[in-house]
């Protein structure tokens, strides 16, 4: 009873009588492997572990402190909570955290917002939920070292994506983005964060098929849309072989949307190759960033 899956994704804590133990209901850990299988649990021991009943377990994020339901004699009657520091070897993988805050874009105004986060490579997702007010938070326990989609919407408003790798972030300093979601208008601009290409490449990687099957839905809902698919890059090479390049990748993904029903009249394409950088071109990371597609709004007709 009670089973409980730390944030790490592999790690299980449940309650049972039904394994070797202390005496009533105690508490098990089991640890899935590399093959996806839960392996043989083991009882925590005494002192988490009495002859009375202990039937729930929660850890922290760092899994170094956790919190359970147990009768003490002790206590004050019934099941207590008692919190305590668990043993090196029951503890599951540490994991990082991200707060991401979604705020109108033009008033700063937070907003409640759908979200998803996926792992990046498997596609699996994660977290879903809706973003707390007063803040318009999103707060979310993930296994470091991992690459991440974070995917943000709400009615009246262009979608939100990010992508991004937890390594630093620790449970007091947490991965931070701000999420500012513009309203569907003429104008309105968004990074197609999430849709990758191989270096000096056209050819849509796998990784790309998640979001851009999203903004098919999108622009299917929204079906008075018309947008600029538009391809940049960094400055390494000519430009009229950038221009070209950053043309074939907007064709692309041009050419995914129409696949999936959306009328080529709504998709423009154009491509922009070096002229209009967003970061530094003198470092990598800058490069990075200027690598991009980006979806533009250029009508907004009524449905």
């Amino acid at each position: 009873m009670a089973p409980y899956i730390h944030p790490d994704g592999q790690t299980l804590y449940f309650s049972s009588n039904g394994h070797i133990g202390l005496g009533g209901l105690d508490l098990f850990v089991s640890r899935k492997d590399e093959a996806g299988r839960w392996q043989q649990p083991e009882n925590l021991g005494y002192p988490i572990n009495t002859p009375d009943d202990e039937i729930n377990i929660i850890l922290n994020s760092s899994g170094d402190k956790a919190y359970m339901s147990a009768i003490r004699e002790e206590g004050y009657g019934g099941f207590d909570i008692y919190v305590f520091d668990l043993p090196q070897h029951l503890r599951p993988s540490p994991v990082s955290y991200l707060l991401a805050l979604v705020t109108d874009k033009h008033s700063g105004k937070a907003l409640q917002a759908d979200f998803e986060l996926l792992d990046l490579a498997s596609g699996e997702k994660v977290h879903s939920g809706v973003s707390n007010l007063p803040e318009g938070s999103i707060l979310a326990s993930l296994p470091p070292g991992k690459d991440y989609a974070l995917h943000i919407s709400k009615p009246g408003y262009l979608f939100y994506s990010e992508h991004f790798r937890l390594t630093e972030a620790t449970e007091s300093r947490p991965f931070i983005i701000e999420a500012a979601l513009q309203a569907l208008e003429k104008g309105s601009l968004i990074v197609l964060r999430n849709v990758f290409f191989d270096t000096d490449k056209d050819v849509l990687k796998p990784t790309s098929y998640n979001e851009l099957n999203r903004i098919a839905k999108f622009l299917d809902k929204h079906r008075g849309l018309v947008v600029e698919l538009g391809g940049h890059t960094d400055n390494t090479g000519s430009a009229d072989y950038n221009i070209d390049l950053s043309l074939r990748r907007a064709a692309a993904v041009q050419t995914y949307l129409v696949q999936k029903g959306i009328d080529t009249s709504r998709l423009k394409v154009k491509g922009y190759g070096p002229d209009k950088p967003i970061a530094d071109n003198q470092t990598e990371a800058g490069k990075a960033l200027n690598r991009r597609t980006e979806l533009l709004i250029l009508e907004n007709q009524p449905q």
